[in-house]
């Protein structure tokens, strides 16, 4: 890494911590050049191919298009994963993905005499078998953070609902004898 990419790498590094507090004083770096091909819900379940979005991605028919999170983990519920317990998230268990779905209040008028607050869910991150949980941050890189609590904060809100799902068996083929 030659010098200006090094210093290019330093400030999206300063950049980052200013947006995400939980990551300053922690050990969490940079795993991905910036891509707009997928988004932290399609990569949080190991899809890197097209983007998981309400508006203008892959979505699931026979489930609202809207930015709630409840639709968000009906979304991932048709994928196989189902809500757990934080403790038994933040255990990683060889057996089963797991993901964390983040969700702040979002107030809505609408014209009603009387606003209304939605959780709307802004942000997926997925536990790692080494115990790290990787992100996807908009259209920008994925980085591997210590905590799911890391990107807590104004852009994503809380980290609240954790799912899992098992994990497909690995499909081993039989090699052919030889003659």
């Amino acid at each position: 890494m030659n010098r200006r990419q090094r210093k290019q790498r330093q400030q999206l590094r300063a950049s980052l911590e200013l947006d995400f507090r939980g990551l300053r004083g922690v050990a969490w770096r940079l795993t991905s050049k910036s891509t707009n091909r997928y988004n932290c819900f399609a990569w949080a379940d190991r899809v890197k191919r097209c983007r998981f979005d309400v508006v203008d991605g892959w979505w699931p028919n026979n489930i609202a298009r809207d930015d709630s999170i409840e639709t968000l983990v009906l979304m991932y519920e048709s994928r196989g994963y189902v809500r757990c317990s934080e403790e038994d998230a933040k255990t990683f268990d060889t057996a089963y993905e797991t993901i964390v779905l983040y969700s702040r209040d979002k107030t809505i008028d609408g014209g009603l005499p009387t606003e209304r607050i939605i959780h709307e869910g802004t942000h997926a991150a997925r536990l790692l078998p080494n115990g790290q949980w990787t992100s996807k941050l908009g259209p920008d890189q994925d980085i591997s953070h210590p905590t799911p609590e890391c990107l807590n904060g104004r852009f994503y809100g809380e980290a609240l609902d954790y799912m899992r799902k098992k994990r497909r068996a690995s499909v081993k083929t039989k090699s052919k004898p030889a003659r």
